[in-house]
């Protein structure tokens, strides 16, 4: 059993792939200006090569070598490169190369593995010439100006809101909208002092609960009737914002401190 490949010489051209990418700009719905990028419609030309892979099975009948052969799969040399040359079969196509060859089931996994090397050793062959040719150093040179295009995307909309690179950037990094440059970095100091204004002010209100919780806990953990409608409104309070803190599922909670926030709800007939 051995496979044989034959490798074909197709008419015509195939392509491969783009031979620059470059800035363009466009409007969205609304009618703003997008700073983007795309690939050109100028391709590199590839070898428009086939390669068929044929099983063959030889055997003697009444003293004479006799074969069988069975197609099995074929790939374009672009396949190689563009990761298409998948040597996956389904059992249905199994069944038919066996019956073809008329092998056992040991004789057509031996076959299959022989098939697979082959293909393996196509596959190099392809991409050590493809590694030679000035659309492997071209494509190498957009695909990493694509990725440093997104990361930069990426780390500017992180700060700034998703959509709003596009409208400020071009690909190659230019400031093409100075002045929507000026608001977003004024929207994003605005939105950091609220944060941080918020963050003070949630901070002082647990400090608020807390202080007037341990000045009046002797006093909480005695007479309930002592309170007025008012002071029992600012108790459900301060039991919401302790079950929510100690909650078990919560960082800070545990089993320990929920208990006692519900026997202080008992007592404060809540």
């Amino acid at each position: 059993m051995y496979i044989e490949v034959r490798k074909i010489q197709n008419k015509g051209v195939s392509y491969g792939g783009h031979k620059f990418v470059e800035a363009v700009t466009t409007q969205d719905y609304n009618g703003d200006t997008i700073y983007s990028y795309k690939l050109s419609d100028e391709c590199f030309e590839r070898p428009n090569i086939t390669y068929k892979f044929i099983a063959k099975y030889s055997y003697r009948f009444h003293g004479k070598v006799k074969s069988k052969a069975a197609y099995l799969m074929s790939f374009t040399w672009s396949d190689f490169i563009d990761g298409y040359a998948d040597t996956y079969m389904t059992e249905n196509r199994k069944i038919k190369i066996q019956k073809k060859l008329d092998v056992d089931n040991s004789n057509l996994e031996e076959l299959l593995t022989l098939f697979e090397n082959e293909v393996d050793k196509v596959y190099e062959q392809v991409n050590l010439e493809f590694s030679k040719t000035e659309e492997y150093k071209v494509s190498t040179k957009v695909n990493q100006q694509i990725n440093e295009y997104k990361e930069h995307v990426r780390v500017f909309e992180e700060k700034y809101g998703k959509g709003t690179y596009c409208k400020v950037i071009d690909f190659y990094g230019n400031i093409k909208n100075p002045g929507l440059m000026k608001q977003l970095k004024i929207d994003y100091t605005a939105k950091c002092r609220y944060e941080e204004e918020s963050r003070k002010q949630q901070q002082k209100r647990w400090d608020d609960y807390f202080k007037q919780f341990n000045s009046g806990s002797s006093q909480l953990l005695g007479h309930t009737s002592a309170y007025t409608d008012e002071e029992k409104i600012l108790l459900k309070r301060f039991y919401r914002v302790l079950s929510q803190k100690y909650h078990p599922d919560t960082q800070e909670g545990s089993n320990e401190a929920m208990t006692l926030i519900n026997k202080l709800k008992q007592q404060w007939e809540l």
